[in-house]
């Protein structure tokens, strides 16, 4: 069932492993990808205490988090900022996908 709906995908001469691969990784992307999206909600608090006292150069418009490089399983084995980075590259992707599909919608080449 699984090969039937990639068979459109792939050269005739690809072998059911090499689909299978691609398969497993699509659904690997597919299940990080709602991971990234919903870890704003699931993320857990930061149990490290602030350095005390806080550096004298300290901005106060950013929050400090002790905990941003520490790996979560509950976010999928990923820290806090790595769900931050994939969430700006996921926002950047379905920003472009739209300017693009606006493009091509209205038979406009993109660029100069």
């Amino acid at each position: 069932m699984i090969f039937g709906v990639f068979s459109n995908s792939f050269s005739p001469e690809s072998t059911k492993y090499e689909k299978l691969w691609y398969a497993i990784f699509l659904l690997l992307v597919f299940v990080y990808g709602i991971i990234v999206i919903i870890s704003p909600l699931t993320a857990p608090v930061c149990h490290i205490p602030l350095p005390d006292p806080p550096p004298a150069y300290q901005n106060h418009d950013y929050a400090i988090d002790m905990c941003r490089k520490v790996r979560y399983a509950i976010l999928g084995g990923m820290t806090k900022w790595e769900c931050d980075m994939c969430t700006r590259v996921l926002v950047s992707m379905a920003c472009g996908s739209l300017v693009g599909w606006e493009r091509r919608r209205a038979d406009r080449p993109a660029g100069i």
